[in-house]
């Protein structure tokens, strides 16, 4: 009895043993081939991949693979690589990777400012299902190279890309950057990014959010200074039916340039009811197209783009300054054609609508800095003393004269102490401030076209 049990043991963990290493063999060829064949498959114009080697083994496997990334004057190739575990893992994961930079194929000072350590490490794991994982980090350095003290407080990033890699979650932290040569001095803090995208089938747009911030940027010399606080970016694409909507937001929540101080900077801007498919054929059309003739296809997409009756629109152009007051712009512009562009006609295919809001203040301020410039350049070429009080005389009587024009010709109304504008353009007609004024409508025109 005890024999016989001895043999169904003994046999049981031969089967398992076997079974065990026909998964990790076929783990790892499933891999190789899935790792080969994601290569192969990857095309865009700017950034090349090739498979230089791969050494499979029973449990694990090793890799190397080139990248060249063409940049406005050169192109870049460097390596990585791979060590891949393809068995035994936990149920659900196909291999995990860690992959690191070849430090030979960097440039000198970047080996130099790591000490020897890889500038990135990328830990992957791909599951069974397809869905695959990858953390990203870069580590803290602390170097001074050819006279510039550099301080690097590493990064550390996430990407999950889903079976048919049209989803993608990802976030890169970069806590700051330091550079000082002892007169001038560049310093990044807190910078962000996170995305959560998805790529609908057959098509080459992404839709979904994504965002970036900045907590501040820094930068003095000798001479002058520059400074920005609380950047945020955020873009978001949406479909509905046939119709896509692209939105990009700029919020700063102070900019500092020297002297000159402006707050709550704000910047919104809106593409809608572009035709989803004719703009994927256009994104298609600008990544493969190599010649002019190739590139003449854009203008044959350009009507299907217009076939729901795109508009552009400044959805929020506003800030405020210390010493002045705030402003904002809102502005939208409706093409209502029937997208033949042969017969596009101004006065009946285009919507305008505008309107400007700001302290007096900062009306008079823009006034006086543009009048001031013109009249600098009038005394530059006729030798005028700038610091005579004639001078400060003449312009103080140019600015008040601007000022007064613009309420007398009715371009922007006096509420108290803000000043406001309204113009809109339809069927060829304008009007300013519920005013006709299509005398302004061909210096529009002129414009915008």
């Amino acid at each position: 009895m005890a024999m016989k049990a001895l043999r169904f043991t003994i046999g049981a963990v031969v089967i398992a043993a076997t079974t065990a290493t026909a998964a990790c063999w076929y783990t790892g060829q499933r891999f190789e081939d899935g790792f080969s064949s994601a290569i192969g498959q990857y095309q865009h114009p700017d950034l090349a991949i090739q498979l230089v080697e791969y050494e499979r083994g029973l449990f694990s496997a090793t890799a190397t693979t080139e990248w060249q990334l063409k940049a406005p004057n050169e192109t870049l190739s460097f390596h990585l690589t791979h060590q891949i575990k393809h068995g035994p893992l936990p149920a659900g994961k196909l291999a995990r990777l860690e992959s690191t930079l070849v430090n030979e194929q960097l440039p000198e000072q970047l080996v130099t400012l790591f000490a020897g350590q890889p500038p990135l490490r990328i830990d992957s794991t791909v599951y069974l299902s397809g869905n695959h994982q990858h953390q990203l980090s870069s580590p803290t350095a602390r170097q001074e190279i050819e006279g510039v003290e550099i301080s690097w407080q590493g990064a550390q990033g996430a990407l999950a890309f889903s079976e048919d890699n049209h989803r993608l979650d990802a976030q890169l932290d970069i806590p700051g950057l330091s550079l000082n040569d002892g007169h001038n001095r560049l310093q990044l803090e807190g910078m962000s990014l996170q995305a959560d995208s998805h790529r609908p089938i057959g098509q080459r747009f992404w839709l979904g959010p994504i965002e970036s911030s900045l907590q501040g940027l820094r930068f003095n010399d000798p001479n002058e200074s520059f400074s920005l606080q609380g950047m945020k970016v955020s873009a978001n694409s949406t479909q509905e039916g046939e119709q896509l909507t692209i939105q990009q937001h700029i919020a700063l929540g102070s900019l500092t340039v020297d002297d000159h101080q402006l707050h709550d900077l704000r910047l919104g801007i809106e593409l809608g009811r572009l035709d989803a498919s004719s703009m994927s054929r256009i994104l298609t059309i600008l990544e493969q197209a190599r010649s002019q003739q190739e590139m003449l296809a854009l203008w044959e997409e350009l009507p299907r783009l217009l076939a729901h009756q795109p508009y552009l629109a400044l959805t929020e152009l506003s800030g405020r300054h210390n010493d002045t007051g705030d402003a904002q712009v809102e502005a939208r512009l409706d093409y209502l054609g029937n997208g033949n562009l042969m017969a596009f006609n101004p006065n009946s295919d285009i919507l305008l609508d505008a309107s400007f809001e700001a302290a007096a203040e900062v009306v008079k301020a823009i006034i006086a800095e543009q009048q001031r410039m013109e009249l600098l350049r009038l005394a530059a070429m006729l030798e005028w003393d700038t610091r005579s009080e004639e001078f400060e005389i003449l312009l103080e009587q140019s600015i008040r004269a601007q000022q007064n024009e613009l309420l007398e010709r009715g371009l922007v109304v006096a509420d108290g102490d803000r000043w406001r504008s309204h113009a809109r353009l339809e069927d060829g007609s304008m009007t300013l401030n519920g005013r006709p004024a299509d005398a302004l409508v061909g210096q529009l025109l002129q414009l915008l076209f």
